[in-house]
């Protein structure tokens, strides 16, 4: 843990960062770039939103998007009012929503493939187990992961989103 620390400051601090995806990353080409990958994970949600599997944690990720969505949105409003302190200040919470949201978009994509691999070695050979086929075990474990990322970081997405939408700027307002 004390090695990994440093992947934290190569690029600049989380803060650094965080402050970077939300004034240029996101806003580079007047959104287009965070749009077009919102409109990515849209369609997965739309092709998998009826799956036996992966179709309730589909859902979950949708629910993020729109968090994060909205976010977005409301923080790009109020930059473009000239306040850039309020969203500056729940930089690194937005960083959290971005990353929590995209990474479940990604394990769901490899959940999706893995669970279709999973029902071919199933159908040839319906007697196997994960404890006596590595590959099974491998693809059933890709979507355990999603299910456990979806069900307990996902979550986070939503409680950012509402600190976000409280819009308390008394840490703004304390005098020094």
């Amino acid at each position: 843990l004390r090695d990994v620390k440093i992947t934290a400051i190569y690029e600049g601090t989380n803060t650094i960062q965080a402050l970077d995806l939300l004034g240029r990353k996101v806003a580079r080409k007047g959104g287009q770039d965070f749009m077009r990958a919102i409109g990515q994970i849209e369609r997965f949600i739309a092709a998998h939103k009826e799956h036996e599997k992966l179709g309730p944690l589909a859902d979950k990720l949708n629910k993020a998007k729109d968090s994060l969505v909205n976010v977005t949105m409301t923080f790009g409003g109020m930059g473009a009012m000239g306040d850039l302190s309020y969203p500056a200040m729940l930089c690194k919470q937005y960083l959290q929503m971005f990353g929590d949201t995209f990474g479940a978009w990604a394990l769901l994509e490899q959940a999706a493939t893995a669970y279709d691999k999973a029902a071919a070695i199933r159908a040839d050979a319906p007697d196997a187990t994960p404890n006596d086929n590595p590959e099974l075990a491998f693809y059933e474990g890709k979507v355990h992961t999603a299910a456990f990322f979806v069900h307990n970081f996902l979550p986070r997405v939503q409680l950012n989103a509402e600190r976000a939408a409280s819009m308390d700027k008394s840490a703004l307002e304390v005098v020094l």
